[in-house]
């Protein structure tokens, strides 16, 4: 992994929050970021409330969980 691969996890769940970019790979442990955004079910009053953000999470390097590794490429 290096800085600006983007990784899936592949557990099969297929969720587009499971697409993440990785930030840093350093002793032992890799840096990722992520967008994300959900809504709030108000079935009562019919409206809906965004929720916006981004999260910032560490795996080890040695993780046990899989990934799909898109690296990233200069385009010419």
């Amino acid at each position: 992994m290096q800085n600006g691969t983007t990784a899936e996890r592949t557990d099969g769940s297929g969720t587009p929050w499971d697409t993440t970019i990785v930030t840093q790979v350093k002793n032992g442990m890799v840096h990722l970021w992520r967008p994300y955004g959900t809504t709030a079910d108000f079935s009562y009053t019919g409206g809906v409330i965004p929720y916006v953000g981004i999260e910032s999470y560490k795996i080890e390097q040695d993780s046990p969980e899989m990934w799909v590794l898109h690296n990233r490429q200069t385009l010419r």
